[in-house]
């Protein structure tokens, strides 16, 4: 377990790089009050542990997903509005026991943040298209079955926000990463295609681009 006084330092240094992410929160209905309920996947180190700990601060509810909750359980003694929770995402059925756990503790998404991503570098080859599909499935495919399992509970709702991590390297490219720079493009296409389609119903999907380096995320 990571020691707390490391962890409250780490947080404190990467949450002033996230800033500019977590204030982009459009700040409507509830939101505004910091009372909405936040689901974040690849929740307990790098990017994820701190957009949770910052929207912790604010007053979220935060429902936090890794494969992985020991960080999260520090945060949690400090902090009752969390419910971090363990799940392998690449798995439908852990995925959507731990989303309704969510829903029955609070009765409601309104935020989804799809951070959770395989992000390998290898030598400047061709990587074996296994391995570039396993890229494709955690971070296309993954987010699209998060995506379609709260769409229904947030069109119930009348509202609702999903933000999907990306990176420049889906636009420009970058020697070692074919994968990640791959399924990224595809990720930001489906971003900007959903929410065409789903802004008339109250729901936004936006593209949130960290800084890189030195933030990290594991999804699985």
């Amino acid at each position: 377990m990571t020691d707390p006084k490391v962890m409250a330092r780490d947080l404190s240094q990467t949450a002033e790089r996230l800033r500019p992410l977590v204030n982009i929160l459009p700040k409507v209905g509830i939101l505004a009050q910091g009372k909405g309920v936040v689901v974040v996947t690849g929740a307990n180190r790098g990017i994820g542990l701190s957009m949770v700990g910052a929207l912790l601060r604010q007053g979220f509810c935060v429902g936090a997903l890794d494969s992985s909750r020991e960080n999260l359980l520090v945060l949690q003694e400090r902090y009752p509005n969390l419910l971090p929770l363990r799940a392998d995402i690449t798995l439908r059925e852990e995925t959507e026991a731990v989303l309704d756990a969510i829903v029955r503790k609070w009765g409601r998404i309104d935020v989804l943040v799809n951070i959770a991503c395989l992000a390998p570098t290898r030598r400047l080859e061709l990587p074996p298209q296994e391995e570039t599909r396993r890229e494709f499935e955690v971070n296309v495919f993954v987010p699209l079955r998060l995506i379609s399992w709260v769409l229904p509970q947030m069109e119930k709702q009348g509202v609702g926000i999903i933000h999907n991590i990306c990176c420049g390297f889906g636009i420009a490219g970058f020697p070692g990463i074919l994968g990640t720079a791959a399924s990224t493009a595809a990720l930001e296409s489906l971003s900007r295609t959903l929410d065409l389609e789903m802004r008339s119903r109250g729901i936004r999907i936006n593209m949130m681009y960290p800084p890189f380096p030195p933030i990290s995320s594991a999804a699985i």
